[in-house]
């Protein structure tokens, strides 16, 4: 019972994501056009939020189904090989997600005023010190 329970808040709680990322770019082009950064942030959020979805789906569907893969170990590698290739497709796409948000915010950061020559100085200075040391 409450293994099903969890299994329907993670379903309500993966589609609010997508609704969430649906409205803001929503927003972003009744505004005027969207930044290139911001429709491949739109692209990424709903591949990962659709493959946690069959990822899930696939996952319930074992547990509701055990009787499936009595007996036939074929069933039981193809789902394990098929929940590993959608996990390592999920941890891809956070990744990539995760990076592209950080280069955005560095370029964000760099590109206000005079923050990049800061940031070179605060740079040199620290290598200045390593060179130092050895």
């Amino acid at each position: 019972m409450w293994v099903n329970i969890l299994f329907l808040l993670a379903i309500i709680i993966t589609i609010l994501l997508s609704r969430h990322e649906i409205n803001r770019y929503h927003n972003f082009r009744s505004t005027g056009s969207v930044a290139d950064f911001e429709r491949q942030r739109f692209r990424r959020r709903i591949a990962g939020t659709s493959v946690l979805t069959l990822l899930l789906a696939i996952t319930y569907f074992a547990y509701v189904k055990p009787e499936t893969f009595a007996g036939r170990p074929w069933m039981v590698a193809l789902f394990g090989i098929s929940c590993l290739l959608l996990l390592i497709l999920l941890a891809f796409l956070v990744i990539m997600d995760i990076r592209a948000i950080f280069q955005n915010t560095m370029n964000s950061y760099l590109d206000e005023g005079n923050e990049s020559e800061r940031l070179e100085k605060f740079l040199a200075k620290n290598r200045e010190k390593l060179e130092e040391k050895h």
